[in-house]
């Protein structure tokens, strides 16, 4: 679960937002690598970000997350190193929606 605010004092329509996650593995040769894991939500899109929007991500099987604990946290080659959350489109009374939205 991640809260986003709009510090922007207007709303913004149409807003969409996807999450990933930053994945350092090691392969069995050694070798490091990182993995970049796109987490679904629940709900990506909103059609009016007033105030705040809360995204969430369910872990069930298909997740990324799944099984990840708090020691496998501390353990260098198995940490999630960061996610990103970006609002990939919107409009607000400063910046019309586009015609085709």
């Amino acid at each position: 679960m991640i809260r986003l605010a709009n510090e922007r004092h207007n709303i913004i329509s149409n807003a969409n937002a996807r999450l990933w996650l930053f994945k350092n593995i090691v392969s069995q040769e050694g070798q490091s690598f990182r993995r970049f894991y796109e987490l679904p939500l629940s709900r990506n899109e909103s059609p009016a970000l007033a105030l705040s929007w809360t995204l969430f991500h369910v872990i069930d099987e298909a997740s990324p997350l799944y099984g990840f604990t708090a020691e496998d946290s501390r353990n260098q080659q198995h940490r999630a190193r960061g996610g990103g959350v970006r609002i990939r489109r919107g409009c607000s009374a400063n910046r019309p929606c586009p015609q085709n939205l």
